[in-house]
């Protein structure tokens, strides 16, 4: 199928986890929108070698067509130089549409994305979640009760999670790389098998990394 000129902006940080966390929300994007052109704007760490991008897991799906990417800057001059490359960047997309799917917001970070995407850039289409901030413990030490973040997510692009079905693409090139490693380990395909990925940034599971 031929895509139209019209292009879908969609914003979404972090790495693996969250990438894996958003894949429902994009991928319901994608159906939405069969012939538009799909582009993806997200951050970098180059001195980070060791990190899983989000485009290393959305780029093999072939849901999109491009990726912009940008590195966060430190200090007021290198954020200004880095925005001012970006807008010119975004505004020679000119996308029709614009999907937000960043986690949680809180009000100054939620008017600052509008600004940007939305009146900086005269986009209409212009979709987030709102202000959505973190929940915090109460003062008995409980959480209280919240949306899970991937149906969050699919509300944006206005889907509700309980009617829609989501599969994980995997690569045939990643299941043939588990297929030779279970070989040369000589693991049959009735065995049952636990993966741990200690790598993470939270405080809560760096401990394990370090096991």
């Amino acid at each position: 199928m031929s895509k139209s000129n019209k292009t879908i902006l969609i914003f979404r940080t972090g790495q693996l986890g969250d990438t894996l966390i958003a894949m429902p929300a994009i991928f319901a994007i994608r159906q939405k929108y069969p012939s538009h052109r799909l582009l993806l704007l997200t951050d970098r760490h180059p001195n980070r070698n060791s990190l899983v991008s989000s485009w290393d897991i959305l780029g093999p799906t072939g849901w999109f067509d491009d990726v912009i990417f940008y590195v966060p800057a430190k200090g007021l001059w290198n954020t200004l130089k880095k925005l001012f490359f970006l807008t010119k960047k975004l505004y020679s997309v000119a996308p029709a549409h614009i999907f937000n799917l960043s986690p949680a917001r809180n009000p100054w970070q939620c008017w600052r994305d509008r600004f940007f995407f939305q009146h900086l850039f005269g986009v209409a289409n212009y979709r987030d979640s709102g202000i959505y901030v973190k929940p915090r413990k109460d003062h008995k030490g409980y959480l209280p009760r919240v949306v899970p973040e991937w149906n969050r997510l699919l509300r944006i692009v206005g889907l509700e999670g309980e009617n829609f079905i989501f599969r994980l693409p995997i690569p045939e090139i990643e299941r043939e790389r588990v297929r030779q490693i279970l070989q040369e380990e000589q693991i049959t395909k009735n065995t049952m098998l636990l993966a741990i990925g200690p790598g993470s940034n939270r405080p809560t599971t760096k401990g394990l990394a370090k096991c």
